[in-house]
């Protein structure tokens, strides 16, 4: 018969599933409300040839266009996944971590005062009330620091390196191919591959702590959403049609990479 700790990490497993899943179709929902930028400048080319408007300003506004759906944009989208991404993981960990100073209350717990990073000092709560390791985790562990140091420049510092003063963080991004640093010190993210990483990141982190600290009793799910299922059987079922070309194109850097 399953205890109540078990049967509590293994509703946290399909919990923890379900909103990566859902944040991830959020993603693709995102981008797809962005639409085309090509098409977005095409349209507002047209639409002002039809007003008669002057070359000058047609090619304005079309910079204009140009800046908020290929630059503007794919940075708020961003960085909203991001936040809510971190913000949940931080969330879940303290849920855990309180949840385990329960269930453990009688074993020692290791000082976490001197911690100061949220994430850090729920993670070794939960490791030192457990008697558990998660170093097999410790490369996601190590990225999922990086993604927290990307968002407290994002949150705290509206995006702007220079302003938040972390040398170190922008040797790293500049040798980075997944960000570029505008000459103002703004960081921009390149790719959308990197939202990806990162919650796959977090969930494979997630995942694994509630395996270990079941004893390894519970099984990996996967996070691959229903459209990209769908997705992929489509293009395995006709590889060589428009659409198979189109989403091989669009989701190269994600669902084929």
């Amino acid at each position: 018969m399953k205890n109540k700790f078990y049967t509590k990490l293994e509703k946290d497993q399909l919990y923890v599933n379900e909103f990566i899943k859902d944040l991830k179709d959020y993603f693709y929902d995102l981008q797809d409300m962005r639409s085309d930028p090509h098409v977005q400048a095409a349209r507002t080319y047209s639409r002002m040839k039809r007003e008669n408007k002057s070359d000058d300003i047609i090619l304005e506004k079309v910079e204009r266009e140009e800046f908020k759906y290929f630059k503007r944009y794919p940075h708020l989208i961003n960085t909203t996944m991001i936040l809510l991404a971190y913000s949940f993981l931080e969330g879940y960990l303290e849920d855990l971590a309180a949840i385990c100073s329960v269930q453990f209350s009688n074993n020692k717990q290791e000082e976490i005062q001197g911690i100061n990073i949220d994430i850090e000092r729920s993670k070794v709560q939960i490791e030192s009330l457990t008697n558990c390791n998660f170093e097999k985790y410790s490369k996601e562990w190590k990225r999922i620091h990086l993604f927290r140091e990307v968002r407290n420049c994002l949150l705290h510092f509206n995006s702007n390196i220079g302003r938040m003063g972390n040398r170190k963080l922008l040797n790293r991004l500049e040798r980075s191919k997944e960000f570029e640093i505008t000459k103002y010190g703004f960081i921009r993210i390149k790719s959308y591959k990197y939202i990806y990483e990162f919650l796959e990141t977090i969930y494979k982190y997630l995942e694994g702590v509630l395996i270990i600290l079941s004893n390894n009793e519970l099984e990996p799910i996967s996070i691959v959403t229903d459209w990209e299922q769908q997705i992929k059987e489509l293009i395995n079922k006709y590889p060589d049609s428009e659409y198979a070309k189109y989403f091989k194109s669009k989701y190269k850097s994600t669902l084929f990479k």
